[in-house]
């Protein structure tokens, strides 16, 4: 793997700085620059890019962590590149050119199966390594290759782990001794050796229990398909003696059909009337079950109720003062009404006698003047006067004679109980009359019942693939679940692949747009060269640097000949430079 560009985008202290690598045959390339300069943060930046940006990180005093950015691209040696960006996050943190994830694996064919650590101490050796290192040196006592292996790995101490792994080895093994633990093992496996040789048997032996062996192999697949056989066999012959008493039945039942006779043949629609049939079925049974069990709170409300007798009685009177109760309430509704017209017209006599002067007032304006209208009536009132007393004194008796009819009566009355107290049932016909006009609230619950119907026919109208009714929508049986979430995540999957088809549409899109661009800027500059033209100059170009090269390696070849490609120049460099940049035309081959 190469790295050939390293994109700080927004880490550390840097903001859009490219660290270009791709130049150079070497592949070595020496950054250098003052403290606190940004290497260790390129460091820090590369090892992110391969491997995560640390969820705790110190470089994220300018750029916050929802907005950290490394870019890089590396080249494989199987001369692939990959160009992605490395963001800070927990999930989907490697993100392709067009902002959309990439998984992490795509890293392992150029990492080549090297860790976080593996890297950190092989190719990302920083101060503290190096300082470490250096003491390592100083502590193995002059022993270089050790101590550089040590600090290369990152492991401290070397030479007291080597010493350690020799005392471990010493008591796992010695060569001339007996009880460290391989040298017992040792012994073991030589004495397992000799009893494996006693017991093994010889080629005569393993022949002949080989030979049986494949007998018995044989033997055991010819008794298996005659096992097999038989069982075929026996399954047949179970099923027919399964099958025997429903053949007999089968007879019995085509006797029966003979005896029946003829039999009426249904319509195609049958089956459809049976269902419709089913459903009012099912609803007047519903509505049956509803309808009994509201009759049956209606009589145990009636059986509660112990009607008196005197109330039955006074039927009549609470008829009246039902159908009374409707005017007063007309008249309780039109009183506000009627106050506003009294005031109404209050204020406007009030105006009018204001016009007539100050002094008239509302309260006195009928004692300045007597209308003759109103001295007419008084007239007619007092000649009227003696009728209404006498027409008074007849209707005085008649009152007398009726309170002693009262009297008489109520001593009638006296041996009949008294009347038992009617507030029950006014309790009742309050309750009622809070109701209202039940036919009106029955006729309006109607008439809402109706427009939903209307409303929901026209639901059903806007369905796209259904016609029919509401009942048969009800009978329908829904998909199940799992087929629904597989349409959701169809409609989503291809909803995704709309969404990247159109990113790809835009990216053609700009990028032929970037190409009209370029043509019409070429356009501008001059004439466009045609393909024939541009690889005559290219084959122009190369026979003059040939001639270039033979006049510089051989000086004593001829110059004529080798500028003989181009007649018209003067010498060769002349003939060179017409080649590699035509004259009238401002386009290079």
């Amino acid at each position: 793997m190469r790295l050939l560009t390293l994109e700080l985008l927004a880490y550390g202290p840097f903001t859009d700085r490219v660290l270009d690598l791709s130049a150079g045959k070497e592949g070595i390339h020496l950054i250098y620059g003052p403290n606190e300069a940004g290497k260790s943060v390129a460091l820090r930046a590369l090892t992110g890019f391969f491997f995560g940006i640390p969820s705790r990180t110190n470089d994220n005093f300018i750029h916050n962590n929802a907005r950290l950015r490394i870019g890089a691209k590396i080249l494989h040696s199987d001369g692939s590149e990959l160009r992605a960006v490395r963001r800070k996050g927990l999930k989907d943190t490697l993100l392709n050119h067009s902002g959309d994830p990439v998984p992490d694996a795509v890293l392992e064919k150029y990492l080549g199966g090297v860790t976080r650590d593996l890297f950190s101490t092989m190719f990302a050796m920083d101060h503290e390594v190096l300082v470490e290192g250096g003491r390592a040196l100083v502590e193995g006592g002059g022993d270089i290759g050790q101590s550089l292996f040590a600090a290369g790995m990152g492991v401290s101490g070397m030479r007291r782990m080597v010493e350690s792994l020799e005392t471990e080895a010493g008591a796992l093994f010695k060569p001339t001794g007996k009880n460290p633990r391989i040298n017992r093992l040792i012994q073991d496996f030589k004495a397992l050796k000799r009893s494996c040789a006693e017991t093994s048997l010889s080629s005569k032996d393993y022949i002949s229990h080989d030979e049986t062996l494949h007998s018995a192999i044989k033997e055991k697949e010819i008794v298996g398909r005659e096992l097999l056989k038989l069982s075929s066999e026996r399954n047949r012959l179970e099923r027919l003696h399964r099958a025997i008493p429903r053949i007999a039945s089968l007879s019995d039942h085509r006797t029966d059909v003979r005896e029946m006779g003829e039999v009426r043949s249904l319509p195609p629609e049958f089956s459809k009337q049976r269902q419709e049939a089913q459903d009012r079925l099912h609803r007047a049974r519903s509505s049956q079950t509803r309808l009994m069990k509201d009759l049956k709170t209606i009589q145990d409300d009636r059986a509660r109720i112990s009607p008196e007798r005197s109330l039955i009685k006074a039927q009549e009177e609470i008829r009246d003062l039902f159908l009374r109760s409707g005017s007063h309430k007309k008249a309780m509704v039109d009183l506000p009404k009627r106050r506003a017209d009294k005031y109404r017209l209050f204020e406007e006599a009030k105006a009018i006698l204001k016009k007539l002067g100050p002094e008239w007032d509302i309260n006195n304006a009928e004692s300045h003047r007597l209308t003759d209208a109103l001295i007419a009536r008084i007239r007619e009132l007092g000649r009227d006067l003696d009728p209404i007393l006498e027409r008074q004194e007849a209707v005085h008796r008649v009152n007398l004679e009726l309170e002693s009819e009262i009297l008489a009566k109520k001593e009638d009355l006296s041996p009949i109980p008294a009347q038992k107290d009617p507030r029950r049932l006014k309790e009742a016909l309050n309750q009622v009359l809070k109701q209202g006009d039940l036919s009106e609230h029955l006729n309006k619950i109607k008439t809402e019942l109706k427009m939903r119907r209307e409303n929901l026919d026209l639901h059903l109208k806007g369905l796209g693939l259904w016609a029919g009714t509401m009942e048969k929508l009800e009978s329908l049986i829904p998909p199940p679940e799992e087929t629904i979430d597989q349409f959701e995540i169809d409609f989503s999957e291809n909803y995704s692949q709309r969404r990247r088809v159109d990113q790809a549409l835009r990216e053609q899109l700009e990028r032929l747009m970037g190409q009209d661009r370029q043509m019409e800027a070429l356009r501008a500059v001059g004439s466009i060269p045609r393909v024939e033209a541009l690889e005559q100059a290219r084959n122009d170009r190369d026979e003059g640097w040939r001639k270039v090269k033979e006049a510089w390696l051989l000086p004593k070849s001829d110059v004529n000949k080798n500028r003989s490609y181009d007649a018209i120049a003067n010498d060769l460099a002349e003939s060179y430079e017409k080649s590699v940049r035509p004259s009238g035309n401002n386009w290079s081959g």
